[in-house]
């Protein structure tokens, strides 16, 4: 799969929800599909699932009553948020398996931990908009 293209089209569709919400909300299930399918594509860039995940928080923070209807939608989100948080590379570093002693600042540049701040900022979003 060509990843700058799904990236592309992601972003053309979070351009598209941006500016018309209100299209997108009529289609809230179609939506919702379309965007967790993406997702559960295996061997998809883990920068594409984040774009499905950040779609459909900001999606949230617009419209909290859809999501507050619809709990299975929300839960499937949350679902969504926690994947990424845990998912790990099948090929372990050297780092991971003999890690130093105590605290390394480096560790908040390392990209597993942008992608665990990802899935708590995502988690803050979704309790503050939707409760």
């Amino acid at each position: 799969m060509n990843t700058n293209s799904n990236e592309e089209g992601l972003e053309v569709l979070a351009e598209m929800i941006e500016i018309e919400p209100k299209f997108f909300k009529k289609k809230f299930k179609e939506l919702n599909e379309l965007l967790q399918n993406i997702f559960k594509i295996k061997n998809l860039e883990s920068g594409v699932k984040r774009m499905t995940t950040e779609i459909l928080v900001d999606y949230a923070e617009k419209y909290p009553a859809l999501y507050r209807k619809k709990k299975d939608v929300l839960t499937n989100v949350i679902e969504m948020i926690f994947h990424h948080m845990v998912e790990i590379e099948n090929d372990i570093s050297e780092s991971w398996m003999c890690p130093p002693e105590g605290y390394n600042e480096d560790m908040e540049d390392d990209e597993d931990f942008e992608t665990t701040r990802f899935g708590m900022g995502a988690i803050d979003r979704l309790i503050y908009s939707v409760g």
